[in-house]
């Protein structure tokens, strides 16, 4: 379809493959029967590929006679799927089930084809169609997917989720599909195996079967402490008996058993080791103090370094009384948050690279295993980076609906550099507990070696100093290092090196080789330091690692830190200046920290569907816990040094967060189990207790525990209060909503509670004394929700509100009502619910009065829904009111708002009048009559047309228009709701034409969208077919992320670094065309662009006013020319002029060449072009630094042909890999140019161009065949981005991949956008992962590990991960070889895939 041509270029994040793919149409019916239309209005089957509306497309049956299967996959529509009465009668004339729900009002279903049309045939069925092969799959993930397992694959899985009407024949029709090899199946799925070259024709025939109802690749998936016990407890980062309530009260997990998949348990280590009891290995023994049961699936191991141990010993690890025979004083400063609960652990490390780690195909006996040895929380720290509702995400609310006491938590992910909605799936589930990382305590990264800095002391321009973040390595003389002087780049520095370092800082770049080999060889070389930087940008400095004996002093400094010493140096030396020295220095913080800034690695939401995501963080940077040694019966329990006897070393990830918030989980569910919520001192009482708590009022709990925070995220983004998409519920907090230690606190419990159809309201009445004044209350409603189909485009299936009356309030207080203004502030999203308030300081010297409910909004499957109520409030001050009496709940101010009346304490509104008050108007009129003339009044309220939302139907679709005039606003509200649009895909366009042949001046002032949304804004009157891209020659602005309320007064605004210049724009035409891509279903506000009109040239560039009448400029006293942008100057001062600019005649003109416009210069360092003259190489400049000047321009030729050898004749391919794209939109600009023809001549035309920032591996890798190209960068101004790296190589034409993209050397001048990109592979807390081509140079554990998977995968020039890549495979597999003597040459790339941190590579 079209919507499929305008997705295939639409996003800059890897997370929108997953998320957008393509929108298929209805296929075409065979023997189809036709009916009437339903009800006219916005009734719609909202599916995760497409919105079906139904006055639009009449219902039918599609029954392909031609298909052997003897049934048909049918979407039903009930009247009122809410109704049990109406699901009870359905299901009986049906005689299936309706269990699988897909909103509004619809469920997928399995029938017999011969009497499919009869089963139909019933006046509660309003709607009905067959199933289309395309509605059961996303062809966007499935690329996603592919792409993330990359190339070196020798077949792929396929899960095929059947609907269980009949499996037996589902099953039987999928054995004959001949591509498909061993199938498993496991319940109600299918796993099956199919060759790479067939996998979307496995898919399509998968889709094909009839009972099956989603078909995806399974996907890679990837593994996402000392005062941090402390921290989650009470907010102190100390390991004093102060700051641990829980501890000190006798709650440490004393009987809780903790389910726990990962990489592997080192047993021996003194944090788990039992002297009595052998580990239980594939069976299961309660006596263990520590392992009740390790399950084997993997390989029963942990390896060095390993994931797996870490985790668990964040959980539950304890040190402490061992009586282990190496154990050091100390060592139990480390015990995990739940020391004496013990773990039933599932060992899932994957035996090939390719897939990750080894998860089960179906987690339903994967979690059951856990429960049936007693566990009843379960934590996982691996995921993957899809944000959907994937098998796992459906399995996991499948199996805690059957098994309510059983709490999962899962890993957010560590893919933050994605940008908003970058959580994976299976974190995308319901009923679990995902878990964001936040930082760590400051003391734990001081010990990791992060409270050092690089400071460049002496610059060019003599007194400028710039200090960049650095760490110490692991390796190396004891003691903080001190040291600085003159320094000298040595590249990689992985061979002897000729340069003289005697004396000197040696400068070394990451990549080729380990850590501890780059400083050894500057070491031998005289260096008297050195100072290595990464070769990935916008990461925080990593903790270096290695075993090489070595005597010099270095640190680890980041990638900006890197370029800008070589560039300063480079300047100073053109100059014949001074050179720079350098000085490293450690001091007694860690530069920037904020224990209350996010970090800048975790993955945030929204999921897919808009819900909140993830519920909670926790502290997750330089967490220390469990170190594995890999080796059997070694005993170790020593301090963090490189010793025999290490046991604990510091990763980073939410992989660490999550195991420290499921310990934490623990301990409230001892605490609830013990009764100790009845007390403020948070002692026993077994009258209190609740002996088997739901895992809603677990979730709840830590969800309630939740503190605000208040800090940033990578950098400068401010975190969004709570609830948000970024921090959930806030940071956990144990005893900022439990009772213990006498904190002064009250908290009311109600679990298993529920609500029915006819009981659709639960009420508790309460009353607030006037001491409490200026207090807060807080309020958390959490229920496990039945699990959706996998087609959903919204996962919600039984929609719960809480809601407060109370007196002092104008109305009702909603939950989650700050996320859902724009929508009468009622969620209809999540299935967690919280309301904070504080109580009025003017409250009435008798109190406050009100009541909490839960209302039932819509149950949709089943005749009841349990749910799980919190209430924390200051002690004393808040009492029951039994049975509600003399409570009022039809409101305090004037009873059922005068639009009803007060019958039972409940409202009867009036005819026109809806809601608990009546408060809302059933058909409200926000313009011209009842639904605003754009819908009908229903006996439910408004049903709005096509096109347009609101409760008054008095919104909108964007449709664009025509504007014109001298000045004027654009203002839209796009998208504000998943519905009526969800899943729809609009572009809206505008022209702005002023007239009288002036120009354009305006400014994006608004725009808060969700992530993926684009606003551009082009040169000139465009035709309605075109699509422009961001990345257009002709855009003047655009914006991609949130720009709200820009104020041209300030420099500093809220306005994202995706909004081009702060969105200001000067047209070059008479006209602007303004388009509007609305491409996520969860919008959060307006658009608004302010414009006015002009005659003068770029509008006088700022620098003086417009004479409307003449057209010319009037330039200030400083500046003169057509359009005011040279500098005057006099007395030949060129001090007085810009960077690469000479006071010539009183004017600043430009003294190496004119820039690309008038009044602009190329900068010396940027100025000309650079032959490339190496077989393969690396492009990468630095924006943003004082030698690009304003409007420079810089090349780099690559000409295939020079670089043959003699008497080689073969066809050679310039092949591109792009490892980042970091530039100011609209204003620097990349771009890739091949050799074509014009005017018979030939000449360089422009193949790509590119602008923003585009994610690593956003771009796809392109070759260009028999031609030279030309890489050309230009800036605007010496304050720009980040820049970009391009990894180059010469090959023979006959090695091109031919699913790449090849770029025609004769193609006509073009200009195209990025691809829409796969998901990032990159994960931060995971340095080795960010250097495929370097065997060595992660962490020490991942060197000694034994290679599971194919070699060649360890030199992919990592194409999304942004490295620099100058070793082939062979270069890499003879260094395996000759490193064999130790196995350091050999790389475990499933253990390179978690996402983890890593003491050595990078804890982040």
């Amino acid at each position: 379809s079209g919507a499929a041509t305008m997705l295939s270029f639409v996003s800059r994040k890897g997370a929108m493959c997953a998320l957008l793919g393509m929108f298929a149409l209805l296929g075409v019916c065979h023997a189809a029967v036709h009916h009437e239309p339903a009800e006219a209005g916005s009734q719609a089957v909202r599916m995760l590929t497409r919105t079906i509306y139904m006055d639009k497309e009449p219902r039918s049956l599609s029954i392909d006679m031609n298909n052997d299967s003897d049934v048909v996959d049918v979407i039903v529509t009930v009247k009122d799927a809410a109704d049990a009465n109406v699901r009870s009668t359905v299901e009986e004339h049906m005689g299936v089930s309706l269990k699988h729900y897909v909103p509004d009002n619809s469920f997928f279903v399995t029938l017999p084809k011969d009497s499919a049309h009869r089963r139909l045939s019933h006046p509660l069925i309003t709607w009905h169609s067959c199933v289309s092969s395309s509605d059961k799959t996303h062809d966007g993930l499935n690329k996603a997917v592919l792409k993330d397992l990359g190339d070196d694959i020798p077949y792929v899985l396929l899960f095929a989720q059947l609907s269980g009407e009949y499996n037996d024949q589902a099953l039987q029709a999928i054995s004959n599909i001949p591509i498909l090899s061993e199938i498993k199946a496991d319940g109600n799925k299918a796993a099956v195996r199919v060759s790479k070259d067939n996998v979307f024709n496995g898919i399509e025939a998968l889709s094909n079967v009839a009972g099956v109802m989603w078909v995806e690749i399974r996907p890679r998936i990837k593994t996402h402490n000392k005062f941090s016990h402390g921290n989650t407890q009470s907010g102190v980062w100390s390991n004093e008996p102060s700051a641990t309530p829980f501890w000190q009260a006798g709650v440490k997990g004393q009987g809780e058993i903790v389910g726990c998949g990962d990489t592997g348990i080192d047993v021996d280590s003194c944090f788990f080791w039992d002297k009595n009891v052998d580990p239980p290995m594939g069976t299961t023994n309660q006596h263990h103090r520590k392992i009740v049961a390790y399950n084997p699936f993997g390989d029963g191991k942990d390896d060095v370094g390993g994931h797996g141990s870490h985790v668990v010993g964040s959980i539950a690890g304890n040190s402490k009384n061992t009586d282990h025979g190496k154990w050091t004083p100390g060592t139990d400063d480390y015990n995990g948050m739940a020391p004496d609960a013990k773990i039933a652990f599932f060992d899932v490390e994957g035996p090939y690279a390719f897939f990750g780690l080894d998860i089960p195909n179906n987690l339903g006996p994967y979690f059951k295993w856990a429960h049936e040895r007693g566990a009843r929380i379960h934590t996982n720290s691996w995921g993957s980076i899809l944000n959907t509702y994937s098998s796992y995400a459906r399995e996991i609310d499948e199996f805690v609906s059957e098994n309510d006491d059983m709490l999962v938590l899962f890993a957010a992910g560590n893919n933050g550099a994605m940008g908003d909605a970058s959580i994976g799936s299976p974190s995308t589930c319901k009923n679990c507990l995902t878990v964001g990382a936040a930082m760590g305590a400051e003391q734990d990264s001081i010990a990791a070696g992060r409270a050092m800095t690089v400071s460049i002391v002496e610059t060019f321009d003599g007194n400028n100093k710039t200090t960049f973040p650095a760490a110490q390595p692991g390796f190396g003389p004891p003691g903080l290092a001190d040291f600085g002087g003159e320094y000298v780049f040595l590249g990689t520095n992985c061979h002897p090196t000729h340069v003289n370092v005697t004396g000197k800082v040696a400068l070394i770049q990451r990549g080729i080789c380990g850590f501890d080999i780059k400083v050894k060889i500057a070491e031998l070389a005289g260096a008297s330091a050195a100072i290595v930087f990464n070769n990935i940008p916008m990461q925080p400095p990593i903790r270096m690692g290695g075993n090489t004996p070595i005597s010099i002093p270095s640190v680890f400094t980041t990638y900006e830190a890197g370029h800008t010493l070589i560039d300063v140096q480079e300047f100073a030396k053109s100059r014949n200046e001074a050179l720079p020295a350098i000085r490293a220095k450690s001091g007694d913080h860690v530069p920037g920290y904020s224990d209350q800034d996010l970090a800048s690695f975790t993955s945030i939401g929204p999921a897919f569907d808009g819900r909140i995501k993830p519920e909670v963080v926790a502290p997750g940077v330089d967490i220390w816990s469990a170190y594995s040694d890999g080796r059997a019966y070694t005993f170790q329990c020593g301090d963090d040094g490189y010793t025999e006897n290490k046991s604990r070393h510091p990763m980073s990830g939410t992989s660490m967060a999550t195991p420290i918030t499921a310990g934490s989980a623990a301990l409230i569910r001892q605490y609830f189990r013990e009764g100790r919520h009845s007390s403020d001192s948070g002692t026993i009482n077994t009258n209190k207790a609740i002996s088997n708590p739901s895992a809603a009022l677990l979730r709840g709990a830590v969800i309630h525990s939740g503190t605000s925070m208040t800090g940033h995220y990578q950098g400068s983004r401010p975190v969004t209060p709570t609830p948000s998409y970024m921090q959930g519920y806030g940071k956990i907090k144990l005893d900022s909503a439990l009772p213990v230690a006498n904190n002064g606190l009250d908290l009311g419990v109600w679990d298993r509670q529920s609500v029915s159809k006819s009981q659709s309201v639960w009420r508790h009445c309460f009353q607030i004394s006037p001491a409490s004044a200026g207090k807060q209350i807080k309020m958390t409603l959490t229920w496990t929700d039945p699990p959706a189909a996998p087609m959903a485009a919204v996962t919600l299936v039984n929609d719960l509100d809480l809601v407060i009356i109370a007196e002092g309030f104008d109305g009702l207080l909603y939950g989650n009502a700050e996320l859902f203004e724009h929508l009468g502030k009622r969620d209809f999203i999540n299935n967690v619910e919280q309301i904070t308030f504080t109580v009025p300081n003017d409250i009435s010297q008798n109190g406050m009065r009100g009541t909490v409910e839960v209302r039932a909004r819509r149950l949709v499957t089943g005749d009841s829904q349990q749910f799980s109520l919190l209430i924390s409030s200051p002690k004393g001050q808040v009492t029951e009111v039994p049975n509600c009496a003399g409570i009022s709940t039809c409101g305090y101010q004037m009873a059922c708002s005068g639009r009803g009346s007060c019958e039972n304490n409940e409202c009867k509104c009036s005819e026109n009048f809806t809601g608990a008050l009546c408060e809302q108007a059933r058909c409200p009129s926000a313009n011209n009559g009842q639904c605003s003339g754009n819908g009908y009044c229903s006996s439910t309220g408004c049903k709005c047309n096509d096109g347009f939302y609101g409760d008054a139907c008095q919104f909108s679709f964007c449709t664009g228009g025509e504007l014109t005039g001298m000045s004027g606003t654009l203002v839209d509200r796009p998208h504000p709701s998943p519905f009526p649009n969800y899943g729809q895909f609009r572009v809206c366009r505008w022209t702005i034409t002023p007239g009288d042949g002036a120009k354009v001046v305006g400014q994006i002032k608004k725009f808060n969208n969700m992530y993926v949304d684009e606003v551009v804004i082009v040169d000139g009157l465009i035709p309605s077919n075109r699509l422009p891209s961001s990345s257009d020659s002709d855009v003047l602005a655009y914006a991609a992320w949130p720009v709200r309320d820009v104020d041209d007064s300030s420099s500093s605004s809220s306005s994202s670094s995706s909004s081009s210049s702060n969105g200001k724009f000067v047209s070059r035409s008479p006209a602007v065309t303004v388009v509007l891509y609305a491409r996520y279903s969860v919008g959060l506000g307006d658009l608004r662009i302010d414009w006015s009109s002009t005659k003068c040239p770029n509008d006088c560039s700022g620098n003086g006013q417009c004479n409307q009448s003449t057209g010319k400029c009037e330039c200030d006293s400083t500046h003169a020319g057509l359009d005011c942008q040279l500098l005057k100057c006099s007395n030949n001062n060129s001090t007085m002029c810009n960077w690469g600019q000479t006071c010539e005649n009183d004017l600043c003109h430009c003294t190496y060449g004119n820039g690309l416009q008038p009044g602009y210069c190329h900068g010396r360092y940027c100025y000309g072009e650079a032959k490339m003259t190496m077989q393969k190489g690396s492009i990468m400049p630095v924006a943003g630094l004082p030698f690009y000047m304003s409007r420079s321009r810089c090349s780099w030729i690559i000409d295939p042909s020079s670089m043959r050898e003699p008497g080689d004749n073969r066809q050679m391919a310039v092949k591109l890999q792009f490892g980042y794209v970091d530039l100011e939109p609209g204003y620097d600009w990349l771009t890739i140019q091949t050799k074509g023809m014009k005017d018979g001549e030939p000449v360089f035309v422009d193949a790509k161009k590119m602008t923003g920032k585009h994610a690593p591996g956003s771009i796809q890798t392109k070759y260009v065949v028999n031609s030279p190209v030309r890489i050309a960068f230009e800036s605007d101004m010496d304050k720009t981005a980040k820049g970009f790296h391009i990894m180059y190589s010469v090959i023979p034409a006959s090695e091109v991949d031919e699913h790449s993209s090849t770029v025609s050397p004769t193609s006509p001048p073009t200009t195209t956008s990025p691809e829409s990109p796969p998901p990032s592979t990159t994960s931060p807390d995971d340095g080795s992962k960010l250097n495929k081509d370097d065997p060595t140079e992660a962490q020490g554990q991942e060197r000694n590990k034994p290679s599971k998977g194919n070699p060649s995968t360890l030199i992919g020039v990592g194409i999304g991960v942004g490295v620099v890549a100058v070793a082939g495979i062979l270069f890499v597999m003879k260094f395996m070889k000759g490193r064999s003597s130790n196995n350091r040459g050999h790389v475990n790339m499933a253990n390179v895939n978690p996402i983890r941190g890593s003491e050595d590579s990078g804890a982040v």
